[in-house]
């Protein structure tokens, strides 16, 4: 069976972009979450300046205070995946199974092993929205 984050592979990046044909960080993870999780929780959020890293971890910081989100310690499918090299976050992601799945600047949409990115960012935190949480 084909596995939802297939047809997102191989989009290129593009500044601002939300799909379907090429994504941002941030688009991506807004597009995934409408069409493959029914969760329409970022909506007000369409125009992030996602090179702005310090309006971009404001944003996701304020979002994930009001309450809608869940942290959780592991994986699970459709779990926005928040990045930092430093103390701020400065890229997202969603859990596709048991992989990430991203884009960077000048890069395509890729799934990407939770150890890989653990190299590259010191910071990486799970969190799922309230609509496809296990325990409610």
């Amino acid at each position: 069976m084909k596995h939802w984050s297939n047809k997102y592979i191989g989009k290129p990046w593009e500044a601002y972009a939300s799909g379907p044909d090429s994504f941002d960080c941030w688009g991506l993870v807004r597009h995934v979450l409408i069409n493959e999780f029914n969760v329409h929780a970022l909506q007000r959020y369409a125009d992030v300046i996602t090179d702005d890293h310090r309006e971009f971890h404001r944003m996701v910081l304020g979002e994930m205070k009001l309450g809608r989100w869940r942290q959780v310690r592991s994986p699970e499918d459709g779990a926005v995946v928040l990045l930092a090299r430093k103390k701020a976050f400065s890229h997202i992601g969603i859990v596709a199974s048991t992989v990430v799945l991203h884009v960077r600047d000048g890069s395509s949409t890729c799934r990407e092993s939770l150890f890989s990115l653990s190299r590259s960012f010191n910071r990486v935190e799970f969190w799922v929205h309230e609509s496809l949480s296990r325990d409610s």
